[in-house]
Order: structure tokens, then sequence, then C-alpha cells
């Protein structure tokens, strides 16, 4: 055996990974990916409705409100990356490889082989549809009590009070103002988003307000048009169910049977809604944060809004009773048996 002169220096060591708290090959358990992933992703959705707040404020205040958050440590995107650290593993990997995905077919097929980004996408997106429906539910909630209050001041009881109310709800339309009031509310939603990412991007309030602005209106357009196609077809819709129920005015569910109503909202959720709008939103946000490309990334977005915005729609149509449309329920002679037709 031959050795050689030691030359002073040991041989370089080879590098050792750290520790994850888990074996090489092994899973995460269901239950706790379940519970911890869940969790990580409602709390980036709060963090993500919180910034469409701040972004509101910043269109009206040419970005003062933010500016001033961010001088007090205001900073949602380190907040959501350090909220990221507490993923499981199996989450982690899931993550990286829809990051990697590039386009709306990559993105699509990545996603639907890495179903936990789906679910994900889904439980991230909840706070801002809650908060959509819950608006519309104020504005439809607000305008029948006017009408009811209106009718206690004229000393109506019994079947006149039926009757003026039935009546009312004709006039008030309140599906109609259920869809226009949570429109509305999600495109705002959308045009805060825009405006924060451009603020923190460096950008100027005259620079990202205009895109902001624009998204926003888009989002709420394409909602408007997706939910009037939903009514007409006896689909569901998820924020004007939730703001026809938080305002007690019935349910806005799909109608048919289960493996008729579930591909249908899912569909009309993924396809006719979040698809257009995601693909429009990304378009808005490049230019509102001065990126080169203004498509850059729209397409894996739109595959993203795709998958979850199915994914949201089948499960709300999958969960709700079949519901009879507006319609009828306006057409019944009184205010007692529209109640029966929403129950």
């Amino acid at each position: 055996m031959s050795f050689v002169d030691f030359d002073g220096e040991l041989d370089t060591q080879p590098a050792f990974e750290d520790f994850s708290g888990r074996l090489d090959g092994e899973s995460d358990s269901l239950p706790k990916r379940a519970v911890q992933d869940t969790a990580v992703d409602l709390a980036k959705g709060v963090v993500g409705f919180g910034e469409s707040v701040v972004g509101l404020a910043d269109l009206a205040t040419a970005g003062s409100v933010g500016n001033a958050l961010q001088r007090i440590g205001y900073d949602p995107k380190q907040t959501k990356s350090f909220l990221e650290g507490f993923y499981t593993e199996d989450r982690k990997t899931a993550n990286q490889a829809v990051s990697q995905a590039d386009g709306f077919m990559d993105t699509l097929a990545t996603m639907g082989a890495n179903p936990s980004t789906i679910i994900g996408s889904i439980v991230e997106s909840l706070p801002g549809t809650i908060g959509a429906g819950a608006v519309g539910g104020a504005v439809v909630r607000r305008a029948l009590s006017s009408a009811f209050a209106e009718a206690k001041a004229l000393g109506l009881t019994g079947d006149a009070l039926t009757s003026f109310m039935s009546q009312k709800a004709t006039e008030i339309g309140a599906q109609r103002a259920a869809i226009l009031a949570s429109s509305v509310a999600e495109g705002a939603q959308s045009a805060g988003s825009i405006a924060e990412a451009g603020r923190q991007a460096g950008r100027d309030w005259s620079e990202y307000a205009l895109p902001a602005a624009a998204g926003g209106a888009a989002t709420s357009l394409i909602n408007v048009g997706s939910t009037k196609l939903a009514n007409k077809l006896g689909i569901g819709d998820i924020e004007t169910d939730i703001a026809m129920r938080q305002a007690g005015a019935g349910k806005f569910a799909s109608s048919g049977s289960f493996a008729k109503r579930v591909p249908l909202e899912a569909v009309k959720e993924g396809v006719f809604e979040e698809m257009p709008q995601s693909w429009q939103e990304q378009v808005a946000q490049n230019i509102a944060e001065g990126r080169p490309d203004i498509f850059e990334g729209a397409g894996k977005a739109a595959a993203q809004g795709l998958v979850a915005g199915a994914g949201m729609g089948g499960g709300h149509a999958a969960l709700t009773h079949s519901a009879p449309r507006p319609a009828d329920i306006l057409n019944t002679p009184n205010t007692q048996q529209a109640i029966d037709t929403f129950n």
C-alpha cells in the first residue's frame, strides 16, 4: 500500500444536509398534511385578504397607507414566506413542482399530479370568497330591512304584510342585488391586490392605479356575466349563495341531480369565471409592477384559476342541495310560500 505525503491540509469532507425530521422516503401522515397544510393555506389567505384591503386604501390615498404600514414593519411577502415554512415536506415538494411548471398546460398537468396544491388554492381563496359574499349579503339584508321598516310604518299585518313584502321582494330584486354587490366586492379585492403588488414593487401610485382599477373592473364584469349564465342554466354561484344565505333570503344553489349540478358548476366556476379572471389579473399586475413582458405568468395563473375554480364550484354544488331558481320564488303568491319554496 502506498501513501501520499501529507501536504498540511485534510481532504475535503462530504457535505451533509440538515436532518429534516424524517427518514429518506418517509411521507407525512394524511392527518398531519390535512391539518397543518390547511392551516397554513388559510393563514396565507387571511394575509392576502389583508393585502387587498391595504391596496384599496393605497388607491384612495395615493399609496400613503401602505407606505406608512411598511415603515412600521408591514411586509406581507415576508409573512407568507414565514408561513410557508410550516408546510409539511410533502406539500413543499408539491409547491416546488408547481412553481417550476411553465405555461398553461404544464401547470395544469403538474397541479393534477399534485392535488394538494389544488386543495391549497381553494382554501387560500376562502377568506376573499366569504368576504365578497358577506358584502353582497349586507346589501340584500339592508334592502329587505328597509322594506320591512316601511311595512311596519304603514301598520301592515297579516295578508297585507305578506303581499307588500312579496311585491317589494320583486321590486328590490334581492338576487340581482346579491350578484351585483358580490361582483363589485370581488372586483374591489382584485383591484386592491394588484395595487398593493405594484406598491410593494416600488412603483408610484400613478403607475399602478390605472391597471389596478382596470383589472378590478374586469373581474367584476366577468363575475356578473358568469353568474347570469349560471342563473339561466340553473347553476349555483358561491358568492351569491353566501350573500343570499347571510341575508336570510334563501339559497342560490345548483338545481338538478348530483351528477348534473357538480360538473356544471365546476365548469362554470372554473372555465367561465376563475380562469379568465386569473389571466387578466396577472396581466394587470404585471403592468402595475412594470414588468417588461405583460403576459409573464398569465398562462400559469389561468391554469391555477381553472383548477381552483373547478374544485370550488364542484365542491359547492356537491355540498348544497338543489334549489329552485329565484324566478320561481318571486312568482309565488305570498312571502310564506316563497319561504317554503326556499326551504
